[in-house]
């Protein structure tokens, strides 16, 4: 408890003074024609939450059990902080988060069991693919979570709801340091909120997350759930990590697919998230973040009805399929045809 509260307190203390440095150095997110924002915002979020949880794992001994993490965590939220400022090179982007990646599982098992996918009893191994099915999967929910940040309170709600599900979950199967990591995670985490959630007297955030801490905090996800789902853990089956993360994660895939079908760049910016659609669609922000945030945890919760009850991963991977390829379906004939839950799609947002 004493760690939470003290990372919690350096976190507000250094959301501030990253704030106010921000705010003198004009090192700001400045509104463009794909930002819903109307004002320049500090995306300095991520980076104190950064730091606050690198000082919570070193005062609670976590930093030195897991040093290769931090290492993977602190070249994220360097990476994230500097594509803030400067826009790097797609290209660039995907070799470093790569070696993050690698980085971070220095000294943690890689995906080398995927669970019985095809037919009970019979487990999918990655064998000599383990590594590369590793990286291309972390750095595939980095850039979920990464995309995803594009609303007041969206990625700090998605992250909240994960962070604290995966706690519970961890506490109550006695992995005690987990547990603890994920406490210092949404300890750094809640000074932010308090700046970025609207409510009636903050109507609009006033600090961003920034890549700096979408990608870190991606990578700390990506890092539990792979251990949660690898021996010597083996908590849960590793389908059932996808719906931890299914609302950034079909909504990321199904946007790079429509963008491709469209014959543009899969990372060219645009506003055809969902978060977007159901802006367009009318719905305010207030709305669209309830929205969102219940589909996300309502797929947690099916996800942890799933293993209560023992679901096969069989089963489990088609549930999650069908509903993807619903939503996908769905959101290409909304901006096929402008129109989407019975609404007409605004043309952009103003």
């Amino acid at each position: 408890m004493k760690y939470a509260l003290i990372t919690a307190i350096f976190a507000a203390i250094a959301l501030f003074t990253l704030r106010a440095g921000a705010l003198k150095l004009n090192w700001l997110d400045q509104p463009d024609a794909r930002k819903a924002h109307r004002l320049a915002v500090p995306a300095v979020g991520g980076i104190a939450w950064m730091l606050a949880l690198v000082v919570g794992m070193a005062l609670s001994g976590l930093l030195f059990a897991q040093p290769w993490l931090a290492a993977g965590l602190a070249v994220m939220c360097v990476l994230g902080a500097i594509d803030d400022r400067i826009p790097l090179p797609s290209v660039l982007r995907l070799l470093v988060q790569s070696f993050a990646v690698i980085l971070a599982f220095w000294q943690s098992p890689p995906l080398t069991m995927l669970g019985d996918l095809f037919w009970p009893g019979h487990s999918v191994l990655t064998g000599a693919l383990a590594w590369p099915i590793t990286v291309f999967a972390c750095v595939g929910v980095v850039n979920a979570m990464n995309m995803i940040d594009g609303m007041d309170g969206l990625l700090g709600g998605v992250l909240l709801l994960v962070f604290c599900g995966l706690l519970g979950f961890f506490h109550h199967a006695g992995e005690v340091k987990l547990a603890l990591l994920l406490g210092l995670a949404v300890s750094a985490l809640i000074p932010f909120l308090f700046l970025n959630v609207r409510t009636p007297w903050l109507p609009e955030a006033r600090v961003f997350f920034g890549d700096a801490g979408s990608m870190a905090a991606g990578l700390l996800i990506a890092w539990l759930l792979v251990n949660a789902t690898q021996a010597p853990l083996s908590s849960f089956p590793a389908v059932s990590a996808l719906f931890w993360l299914a609302v950034p994660l079909i909504d990321t895939v199904s946007l790079m697919l429509r963008r491709v079908q469209q014959g543009n760049s899969p990372f060219k910016p645009d506003q055809q998230h969902l978060h977007h659609l159901l802006q367009r669609a009318g719905f305010s922000v207030a709305q669209t973040l309830a929205l969102v945030l219940t589909a996300a945890l309502l797929f947690q919760f099916a996800g942890i009805l799933f293993f209560a009850f023992a679901t096969p991963s069989s089963v489990q991977l088609v549930v999650f399929l069908v509903l993807a390829v619903s939503y996908h379906v769905s959101a290409s004939r909304a901006v096929a045809c402008g129109q989407w839950l019975g609404r007409k799609l605004a043309l952009e947002l103003t």
